[in-house]
């Protein structure tokens, strides 16, 4: 009698746990590279390496927190009233970020104390730089410039005393609200940076005013 046929054992796939080992010997050097990146407060850094990252897996355009913080930021001074000096976009610039506010929505006239409805402005941006920033070394630099009328009032003899006077207020009321003293630095630079010339324009008194009002400004610069 013809003996049974002898069952073959199916192939083994030896080499299967291969494709499986490489994806998670990937995904641990994807990981560690991201952790070496941000070993030191290094916010492009960090920025470059996790966008390259998931955009190998993903090949879509993702958002990181610095580019959403950015959005933020100047959400608050279209809400305030720019002062006319938009944020550049030059590489440079990328590395931070320009707020800029027109005086009149921080200050009355000829005063350095701020308005309660710029309160409101100021705290977001105290909070955002609080969370956003807490872990780098970003310094705030806070620039007030004046337009070139004449003060010289008792208080502040000159456009200098007041642009000085209204830098420092918005640099105490950004301390007052968290911001650390160390990352602060407060300027006044008088009339010296118009973004609008008034000399020539005396005749024309409606021009004029405008040009001033443009220059009356508080700029927060952050650079990170």
């Amino acid at each position: 009698m013809a003996s049974a046929p002898r069952i073959q054992p199916p192939p083994s796939n030896e080499d299967e746990w291969l494709g499986t080992y490489g994806d998670a010997i990937t995904l641990v050097l994807c990981f560690f590279v991201l952790i070496y990146s941000v070993s030191e407060p290094n916010t492009e850094k960090f920025e470059a390496v996790s966008k390259g990252i998931v955009e190998g897996f993903t090949r879509k355009e993702i958002s990181t927190p610095f580019v959403d913080i950015r959005k933020q930021l100047n959400t608050v001074t279209m809400e305030s009233g720019q002062s006319g000096e938009q944020s550049s976009n030059t590489p440079a610039a990328q590395r931070g970020q320009t707020l800029p506010f027109a005086s009149d929505r921080l200050f009355g006239p000829g005063s350095a104390d701020i308005l309660p409805d710029a309160e409101e402005s100021l705290d977001r941006i105290a909070q955002l730089v609080s969370i956003n920033f807490a872990r780098t070394n970003a310094k705030i630099t806070i620039e007030a410039h004046t337009d070139d009328a004449p003060i010289n009032s008792p208080r502040f003899p000159s456009n200098w005393e007041l642009s000085a006077a209204r830098a420092a207020s918005v640099a105490r009321y950004l301390i007052s609200r968290g911001v650390e003293p160390k990352r602060l630095a407060a300027v006044g630079l008088a009339d010296t940076q118009p973004l609008q010339e008034t000399l020539d324009l005396r005749q024309n008194l409606i021009a004029s005013q405008e040009n001033r009002a443009k220059n009356r400004r508080v700029v927060i610069k952050i650079d990170r």
